[in-house]
């Protein structure tokens, strides 16, 4: 009996700092949260640079609070690769983007819709490195998931099929 509450009082030290850690973890990611908001409205006035270091700090706290898989971080790279591709940084965005990808289509399968708008920007990315042929590929892939899951006349279809006609253009 009396090795039992030495026992009890490490077990309570311990849920205590796990339970202090899991707040701290929470305010964290409520701070990337707030911060992916402030990303939003400088990326839709065109305040790129300033969006990407909010990116980066957002994306810092995702990395160090969430598992290398968690979908909310595949998120928050593809939201930094927007604002890369959006300053044609390629050389950044390629990487990220890839990694996006992969959590993607690990988490959600091949065939998601989340998927597709990766395939898009990457094709993107290809496309504006002049690799048209990959980007022609990514494109037509994401425009098949996104026939496969959405009305014809969805925005999504109607970009995919804007990417191709630019594409072809070239």
């Amino acid at each position: 009996l009396a090795l039992s509450q030495p026992f009890q009082s490490v077990v309570a030290a311990q849920q205590t700092r796990s339970e202090r850690q899991e707040t701290s973890n929470q305010r964290q990611l409520q701070e990337a949260n707030r911060l992916d908001e402030q990303i939003e409205k400088l990326y839709l006035e065109a305040k790129y640079e300033a969006a990407i270091k909010l990116a980066q700090q957002s994306l810092e706290i995702r990395k160090r609070n969430l598992p290398s898989d968690d979908l909310l971080l595949a998120e928050s790279l593809h939201n930094l690769v927007v604002l890369y591709l959006a300053v044609s940084n390629y050389t950044k965005a390629e990487p990220l983007l890839r990694q996006s990808l992969n959590i993607r289509e690990q988490k959600l399968g091949k065939e998601d819709l989340l998927v597709a708008s990766s395939l898009n920007a990457l094709g993107g990315l290809y496309q504006g490195v002049g690799n048209y042929e990959t980007a022609g590929t990514l494109f037509k892939r994401a425009l098949a998931i996104r026939q496969a899951k959405l009305s014809p006349t969805h925005g999504l279809i109607v970009q995919s099929m804007n990417n191709l006609a630019l594409l072809y253009q070239k």
